[in-house]
């Protein structure tokens, strides 16, 4: 059989759970296009159409090269993981049709930060067991060998936090903007200036549990070289910020304390919060970002939604530990993206902070505790940020117990490369 004559098979037999049909015009709408081609792949895959009419009428539309490259780059950009359709001009008397042949996929494709499914010959959103039963996280055992558990002690008491005198796992701070996310504060190394490089990879619907082997995996595999971790969650009005990957577990977990304060406040509680995790290594930044629910129950356990798992670089990395992390956890990435911005802001600040709080970095029994940064209430409502209290990391540290004033220099803004919700790395570096 010719392609024409299964184009007109097709045609003759009108649209259903695996065929559908689209006028020309459809290409101006990138969003649709995303949708539609992602429902087909999370069903069986399916065949549209482009050039005909919903009534089963060929338009006397032509259809060019130009066309198929912007499909393929909606494909590509607009769905997550990308897609791969084959995708063919075919010649009319009446016009031309694009036919577009869609692969059923591996996993769940998320089209405009949503899943969706053909159902008949409409699309849907997909149901959370859908989504659920479709993928499942997968992760390898971690080798006996590796005491996973002193090594996230060890990362995770690297830096403390100490407010009032004690040390606790994170701070709670108000948000000065409801629409701002996950704010991180943390002293990293890293800068992305022009061209940043990072591979990720995506998952559905995750447990607390799946969360927790996800970070013992990548522990596990990254044993070195670990500048610091931190974590930074959002909720309205709300933003809790801290170090180390069992303090962002348990602050996840403790949604019901959290949020005890702003139930009293009257507050608005929205039924997603937003999170994200960072471990720098000497030339990547790891990150974790996801959008965790609302608890129903006491009792429940959280979990969590759009998940994404990855890493960001300032030259394409080459090293196959990369690949082994991901295999561990079940996913393949596609290939390395690459954004061409200035994920890193600078800027030059002049202004005193008096710290009454603050942050001891660990070097060893042997050596004692020294202060690294200071946690301030911001006064100095001139500075650009986004919390009431921030830490200003220092350049020189102190002994604990000494008492000094305290000077921001600049403060570095580092957005993480994320859809939905905006994660930002906010670095304010002073020193006394």
């Amino acid at each position: 059989m010719s392609l024409k004559e299964e184009i007109l098979g097709l045609i003759e037999k009108g649209e259903g759970s695996t065929v559908d049909f689209k006028e020309k015009k459809f290409l101006n709408e990138p969003q649709k296009v995303a949708k539609t081609l992602s429902s087909f792949a999370n069903h069986e895959g399916g065949k549209v159409l482009m050039g005909v009419t919903d009534d089963g009428v060929i338009e006397r539309e032509k259809i060019e090269n130009k066309d198929v490259e912007k499909i393929m780059t909606i494909s590509s950009n607009n769905c997550k993981p990308p897609i791969l359709p084959e995708v063919e001009i075919v010649h009319f008397d009446e016009g031309d049709v694009c036919y577009i042949r869609i692969p059923k996929a591996p996993t769940p494709i998320k089209a405009n930060e949503r899943w969706y499914i053909r159902h008949g010959n409409t699309t849907r959103t997909m149901e959370f067991d859908e989504i659920k039963n479709y993928s499942t996280v997968e992760i390898t055992p971690t080798s006996d060998a590796i005491d996973i558990e002193s090594i996230l002690n060890e990362v995770n008491n690297y830096k403390t936090i100490y407010e009032d005198g004690r040390a606790v796992p994170y701070v709670e701070s108000r948000l000065y903007k409801p629409d701002a996310s996950c704010i991180i504060y943390a002293n990293t190394f890293n800068h992305f200036y022009g061209t940043t490089y990072y591979l990720e990879d995506s998952f559905p619907q995750v447990t607390i549990d799946d969360l927790r082997k996800i970070i013992e995996k990548y522990y596990s595999i990254f044993q070195f070289d670990h500048h610091v971790s931190a974590f930074g969650i959002s909720q309205e009005s709300c933003n809790w910020f801290g170090y180390g990957p069992l303090n962002f577990l348990n602050a996840l977990e403790n949604q019901d304390h959290r949020y005890a304060k702003m139930k009293n406040s009257g507050s608005y509680i929205h039924h997603r919060e937003a999170c994200c995790f960072i471990d720098e290594l000497n030339d990547t930044i790891f990150f974790i970002h996801a959008q965790p629910n609302r608890k129903n129950r006491t009792d429940e356990k959280i979990t969590l939604d759009y998940l994404t798992v990855g890493f960001m670089f300032n030259s394409i990395p080459y090293d196959n530990i990369y690949r082994d992390f991901f295999e561990g956890i079940g996913s393949t990435p596609q290939f390395i993206e690459e954004i061409h911005e200035d994920l890193t802001l600078l800027r030059k600040i002049e202004s005193e902070f008096k710290g009454d709080d603050y942050v001891i970095e660990t070097f060893g029994s042997d050596r004692g505790n020294w202060v690294c940064g200071m946690i301030t209430t911001n006064s100095n409502r001139h500075i650009q940020t986004y919390t009431d209290k921030l830490i200003l990391n220092l350049k020189d540290y102190h002994p604990l117990g000494i008492k000094h004033k305290y000077k921001a220099s600049n403060v570095i803004f580092t957005k993480i490369p994320v859809g939905g919700f905006q994660a930002v790395i906010v670095n304010y570096k002073g020193n006394w």
